[in-house]
């Protein structure tokens, strides 16, 4: 006799013989198996990590053996190069410049140099410059001398330069050679003096009409404040012009000088604050 199952007999037995993939029946599933190549990778970045950890700790020993370094020789400074100088003798440099030999090239601080050479009077500018491993630039811009004037409390000669300064004592030589400026008081040493600003652009108006420069310049005269005394170099008489009127005034002077020379050597003042006209003084 055959014995037949239930429905549910026969989903149950169907349901037990069935098998899942990749498990064998009567076994335990397990986790997934390890990835053969991951000890692989962390062995490879083992030798990154040392290196990392190596440099973090050898970086500031290395920073400190350089600091050490470059503080020694031949990172001192040993020679120092000064360019510029004309007027100026070096040796009146030495004082502000010799405490520099033997410094770290890093540790020489510029702004006491540059300091201490703008002092001298004859410096108009200066640059520094580290130069390793162990040389001082420095650059000196010297100021020009335009003229010569009586300055300070004494009333010494003094130079003057472009900016209407009395800058440094004049020397002979500056004052042979230089427009010479007479004021009414001397002027100050050190700061720009509007008269001398005034001379100075008289003298030139000289040389921009094919004139020469004039060997002295007098401004402020008692009793002839608005006026200005003119001297030539090789030429006696004395010019008198208007300090207001005085490119109109040296126009006229120009064509005298060009067209009748003679008489206006043999005066002995040459007045041109007389309209338009030049007067002709002679005799003493």
């Amino acid at each position: 006799m055959r014995k037949r199952l239930s429905t549910s007999e026969s989903r149950g037995r169907a349901r037990a013989g069935q098998r899942r993939p990749g498990r064998m029946a009567g076994t335990r599933a397990r986790g997934p198996a390890p990835e053969p190549n991951r000890l692989a990778r962390h062995l490879a970045i083992a030798p990154g990590v040392l290196a990392l950890l190596g440099v973090i700790y050898i970086t500031p020993h290395a920073l400190d053996y350089g600091e050490v370094r470059i503080r020694q020789a031949p990172f001192q400074v040993e020679h120092i190069v000064v360019q510029g100088l004309d007027r100026i003798a070096l040796e009146e440099l030495r004082d502000v410049l010799a405490p520099a030999h033997g410094v770290p090239l890093v540790d020489l601080d510029l702004a006491p140099i540059e300091a201490g050479l703008s002092a001298h009077p004859w410096v108009a500018e200066v640059t520094t410059l580290r130069w390793p491993p162990s040389t001082l630039k420095v650059r000196v811009v010297e100021r020009t001398a335009l003229a010569v004037t009586a300055a300070g409390d004494d009333g010494a000669p003094h130079a003057v330069d472009r900016s209407g300064m009395a800058f440094a004592p004049a020397s002979e030589t500056d004052v042979a050679r230089l427009v010479a400026i007479a004021l009414a008081s001397p002027a100050p040493v050190g700061e720009p003096d509007p008269r001398l600003v005034e001379a100075l652009a008289l003298a030139a108006r000289f040389r921009d009409r094919g004139l020469e420069v004039p060997r002295r310049v007098t401004l402020g005269l008692p009793q002839r404040e608005a006026s200005a005394e003119l001297r030539l170099r090789g030429f006696a008489p004395a010019i008198f012009i208007e300090r207001d009127a005085a490119d109109a005034q040296l126009d006229r002077l120009a064509q005298l000088l060009s067209a009748n020379v003679g008489p206006a050597i043999a005066a002995r003042v040459i007045d041109l604050r007389f309209g338009g006209r030049a007067v002709l003084w002679e005799g003493s």
